[in-house]
């Protein structure tokens, strides 16, 4: 007869917190049954943290974004150019608007903002961090960088255990068959400095999924981003996962 005292089999917290502590993979190796406790009808579910402040209107809607203005300047133009006809002013005008609609669209499509640059640094650490490339990590990690979750202590793990746990953990049994960036937020905080936030969906190599959302700060050094603080703000199955104990 078994023991009615004796505990069931699952996964050790130590384990699962030790992936969690590798950036997003962490989150994948999470036993299902953790999962099913935070939320027994949807237990994939996590409250998503506050948005960050957007761009001003001329970055996101002219540097970044600059489609809609341009195609709404050309509009413009086509109006004045067949709506006015016969008039003096009309082709000079539209031909403005063109020419200004134009140029939008082509500062759109070759500057590369500040934003922009950390999105993509961003999505490229997920990348890395999924794929064990240690390499790839390290090299857009700051030498100051802090992990700060809910198992790493009050002054967090810093570059040399972040990339150790990449290449020993998820390069052996913890291993992410996928990895999706569903949004990338940023923020500027100052001219060397950004914050950005994550919502990721995590597969494990097994099959389990999870959708948490981080925040990594980013500092600019010699011209090239580097993420300087790395937190979890929402996992599955995980309650403060943010929150050094």
């Amino acid at each position: 007869m078994p023991n009615p005292a004796q505990p069931s089999q699952s996964p050790s917290r130590p384990q699962a917190s030790r992936l969690v502590g590798v950036l997003i993979a962490a989150v994948a190796a999470l036993p299902s049954a953790a999962l099913a406790q935070s939320n027994p009808l949807n237990p994939l579910r996590v409250d998503a943290p506050p948005d960050l402040p957007p761009p001003p209107f001329f970055d996101r809607y002219v540097l970044e974004s600059p489609w809609l203005v341009g195609v709404v300047l050309v509009a413009l133009a086509v109006v004045a150019a067949y709506g006015a006809r016969g008039k003096k002013w009309s082709l000079p005008v539209a031909g403005g608007l063109a020419a200004l609609g134009a140029a939008v669209i082509a500062a759109g499509m070759l500057v590369t903002t500040p934003r922009e640059q950390v999105q993509a640094d961003a999505r490229e650490l997920v990348a890395a961090v999924a794929a064990a490339d240690a390499g790839r990590t390290g090299a857009l990690l700051h030498p100051d960088v802090r992990m700060v979750y809910f198992l790493s202590g009050p002054d967090g793990i810093g570059r040399d255990e972040i990339l150790n746990l990449v290449r020993n953990e998820l390069g052996g049994r913890y291993r992410v068959s996928e990895a999706i960036v569903r949004e990338v937020q940023v923020q500027l905080l100052s001219p060397a400095s950004a914050r950005a936030q994550l919502r990721v969906t995590v597969t494990s190599a097994s099959g389990i999924p999870n959708l948490p959302f981080w925040r990594i700060d980013w500092r600019l050094q010699g011209g090239q981003w580097r993420a300087v603080g790395i937190q979890p703000l929402a996992i599955a199955g995980v309650p403060d996962a943010g929150q050094a104990r």
